[in-house]
């Protein structure tokens, strides 16, 4: 009776679940902060990563499709960025105009898509509530590097007796050029190269 109930379980976390989550930690941003011009969305463009965070950030799209993390006219559900932190927006909006072309703005002021939805550490249930209903899609998810770990672990409780994971984050830092991919049975860490 245990093993019907488990395995009823374990089936019931993979309806209605997206086809993996795939976490981005945010681009470098510039040395200095300075004050910085506001357009309508935020900072303006170049304004909250750096010049060699424009490059990977740029570069995310074509090392997507390269990997075979995603494959062209896969459905991608949900981009989403950390709240509060305009560089993980331009980190993943080279990604969000990629997939969602006719939602791209068209504006001398930002090159942010409407599309991307923001969550903060304290929206993470309302952030579950919005990967529940998303099923069978990809979710695209860039986030500040040091609170990567405890989204993963918000998201899949199970992960933290992943092998994988453990290694993955085993001195609790998260590495600019990683890419970490993870569904209900699989934890799966890529290296983005040079760009």
């Amino acid at each position: 009776m245990k093993r019907i109930g488990f395995l009823l379980l374990f089936c019931l976390t993979l309806v209605g679940s997206p086809k993996q989550i795939i976490i981005i930690p945010e681009a470098e941003g510039p040395k200095e902060h300075l004050d910085t011009p506001v357009g309508p969305y935020g900072p303006l463009l170049g304004q909250g990563i750096s010049a060699q965070g424009q490059r990977r950030a740029a570069s995310l799209v074509e090392y997507f499709f390269h990997k075979g993390i995603l494959f062209f006219g896969e459905n991608v559900g949900l981009v989403a960025a950390y709240k509060g932190d305009f560089r993980t927006v331009e980190t993943v909006a080279p990604l969000a105009n990629a997939f969602y072309p006719k939602k791209a703005p068209i504006s001398i002021f930002t090159y942010l898509p409407m599309n991307i939805q923001l969550y903060s550490t304290q929206e993470l249930k309302k952030l579950k509530e919005d990967l529940a209903k998303i099923d069978g899609e990809n979710v695209i998810i860039c986030w500040k590097k040091e609170e990567i770990p405890s989204l993963f672990l918000s998201l899949f409780p199970n992960l933290k007796d992943n092998g994988s994971f453990q290694q993955a984050f085993k001195d609790k830092q998260v590495a600019d050029y990683f890419i970490y991919v993870a569904t209900p049975l699989h934890f799966a860490v890529y290296k983005q190269n040079n760009f």
